[in-house]
């Protein structure tokens, strides 16, 4: 026999349920702060990939990769609540979005592309290979953000603690 429950008892249950989806959403949303340093790292990462230290097989390719790599760390920090799967989606599309822009061919797009920002942020030269790279960098972060706990609860507690442990160091 299933006992006979008021009706405002089931909005009370229903509205708990609310309640603790909410927060645990809330604990499993990005930490925004660690994934702007990410992204820095990331940034530095492909620029140094342009250097003469990168190996002539992966120097057309390794660019690309870590423009999708932040790319998707991108997209984390901006919706910190998305799935990574989402995230994954949203990153590919805008890279790829980004590739099929290189076809286009307008003496305004190319004057913004002719400067070193814009080179960097929209490219040049359309090429399939970059989906393929894109790919790759997209796939890397979605799978370190899965596997290894990037910007998890995790390692946000060890970061904190290892940062204001250096700080407390510093100050001596």
């Amino acid at each position: 026999i299933i006992p006979c429950v008021a009706k405002h008892e089931w909005e009370k249950v229903l509205l708990q349920s609310k309640i603790k989806n909410q927060a645990l959403k809330d604990l499993q949303a990005r930490n925004r702060v660690h994934y702007f340093f990410i992204i820095i790292f990331v940034v530095l990462l492909g620029l140094f990939s342009r250097s003469r230290f990168t190996p002539e097989i992966i120097y057309p390719y390794i660019g690309d990769a870590f423009y999708a790599l932040m790319m998707y760390f991108i997209v984390a920090f901006l919706w910190p609540t998305s799935s990574p799967k989402t995230v994954l989606l949203k990153a590919l599309a805008i890279c790829f979005a980004i590739e099929f822009s290189q076809l286009y061919q307008a003496d305004w797009l190319n004057q913004i592309r002719s400067n070193t920002l814009g080179a960097l942020v929209l490219g040049h030269g359309f090429l399939w290979s970059d989906f393929l790279a894109y790919l790759f960098g997209a796939l890397a972060g979605f799978f370190l953000e899965r596997w290894r706990g990037v910007g998890s609860q995790k390692i946000e507690a060890w970061s904190w603690r290892y940062f204001s442990m250096l700080a407390g160091t510093m100050r001596r």
